[in-house]
């Protein structure tokens, strides 16, 4: 079959709508679908950022939702702080400059 059907459709428009609604702003989040042979089962994962700008992969959950409950933890774990984000990127900078002149940061 090459289409989805109206109800997959509606099913997969309202997940979204429900992600759209749950997740924070200022975060992100990829998903990723694997099926590639017979004797494997498809498998999914999701990578994300949380509002601080952290990443996390290879969460954990048996289902799509779990790995979506857990993002969503996460983001009001890890809430955006401009000091934070501005001291953090500070310290990459020092060290790239160090990197590239070849002091110490």
């Amino acid at each position: 079959m090459t289409h989805l059907t109206k109800a997959e459709r509606k099913t997969l428009n309202d997940a979204m709508e429900i992600i759209n609604k749950r997740t924070a702003h200022r975060s992100s989040a990829m998903i990723y679908f694997s099926h590639y042979s017979a004797e494997r089962a498809p498998s999914h994962d999701l990578t994300f950022w949380t509002p601080a700008g952290k990443q996390h992969s290879m969460i954990s959950g048996d289902t799509f939702a779990d790995k979506i409950e857990t993002y969503i933890q996460a983001c009001s774990r890890e809430v955006y702080n401009e000091a934070i984000a501005k001291e953090e990127r500070a310290k990459k900078l020092r060290a790239e400059l160090a990197e590239l002149t070849g002091e110490a940061a």
